[in-house]
């Protein structure tokens, strides 16, 4: 009996270590996975990031102001589109100028030529490109919103300032409430 009560022993004793030794291999495979979890994040940001530079000029002016027509027959109205949008948005930046336009009669305001002051991939939506507009008579900021996979445009007043969108204030505290009149 005392050498059955030995034997159970030492076997408990084995299938003890080697449910450790299986616990470390599961964590050190875990640990590797995180690892290049992490990796391929860091590849596709900085991926996103090199793209974003690239087409994006640091300037946001433009020497060229004649008004293109596009293919779809939309007035060109966004001076420096070729600069910003066409690198991202190819042969699709006639959506930014069917949107603009539509949005402008929505707002019974006149059409006028704008410029494009920043362009960002918003780290929460990074299937979508934003273009911060500015009208040049009316000075009204505009945020026009790319939805790469639907090729959808939508159009909003700004909430942020000219000098928030060149500081790009929404990498730190965003901004507090704007007061925007209630007809846009």
């Amino acid at each position: 009996m005392n050498l059955l009560k030995e034997s159970w022993k030492k076997d408990k004793l084995k299938w003890k270590i080697f449910l450790l030794i299986l616990l470390c291999v599961a964590f050190v495979i875990n640990l590797v996975i995180i690892g290049i979890q992490k990796s391929e994040k860091r590849k596709n940001r900085e991926q996103i990031e090199k793209t974003e530079e690239s087409s994006v000029p640091e300037s946001g002016t433009s020497d060229s102001k004649e008004n293109v027509v596009p293919d779809s027959g939309t007035k060109n109205l966004i001076s420096n589109l070729e600069e910003y949008a066409t690198p991202m948005m190819n042969e699709e930046t006639y959506l930014l100028l069917e949107s603009l336009s539509s949005f402008l009669k929505k707002q019974n305001l006149k059409e006028q030529e704008a410029e494009i002051i920043h362009v960002m991939i918003p780290e929460d939506a990074p299937d979508s490109v934003l273009f911060f507009i500015q009208l040049k008579e009316d000075d009204i900021l505009l945020e026009l919103s790319f939805e790469r996979e639907k090729r959808t445009v939508s159009v909003n007043v700004c909430k942020y300032t000219r000098e928030e969108i060149l500081a790009e204030v929404w990498e730190g505290i965003e901004p507090e409430n704007k007061d925007l009149p209630e007809e846009y």
